[in-house]
Order: C-alpha cells, then structure tokens, then sequence
C-alpha cells in the first residue's frame, strides 16, 4: 500500500491526489499500423509489393502482430498524397 512506503524528507511535502490501479493498455490498432506504412512513402510501398507482396508491422510495445496483403499494401500505396502535392 502506498501509505505504507516510507519516503525522505525530500518527499515529505507530495500529497498523493488519487490512487488508481495499473493496467496494460496499448493504444495500437490495425489501423495505426497501416498508417505507419503509409510513412513509407509511394515507391517504398510499391518496392514491398514487387519484392515481397506482403508486410508484417509488430507493436513495438504490446507485440500485437498486423498482416497487410498485397491488396492491403496496394490501397494503402494509392492514398499515400504524392510528393508536392501538400500545402505550403
């Protein structure tokens, strides 16, 4: 229990607010990882579907594991903006 712990001086004017327990939450989706792939950019996507036709993104940080087909990599690599064409 936190009330438990004891702290130094340094510590002796932090009032503890609130008390919530830990949890895991990963806000990874299928989506953030395909959005990932998009960074890429057109030519490198384009390389992925010639070479291997597919990709795998893992979570770095809850290790969750998306698959993109080559039709998924393709969609992805037609709603990439081309280069030049964003605003200034």
């Amino acid at each position: 229990m936190l009330a438990d712990l004891e702290l130094d001086d340094a510590a002796a004017p932090m009032q503890v607010l609130d008390v919530r327990p830990v949890r895991f939450e990963c806000p990874c989706s299928r989506e953030r990882a395909a959005g990932s792939l998009a960074l890429l950019g057109r030519a490198e996507l384009a390389s992925m579907i010639i070479e291997d036709g597919k990709a795998e993104v893992v979570c770095n940080f809850c290790r969750e594991r998306y698959d993109f087909t080559e039709t998924d990599l393709e969609t992805i690599r037609r709603d990439v903006t081309p280069p030049g064409s964003l605003p200034s």
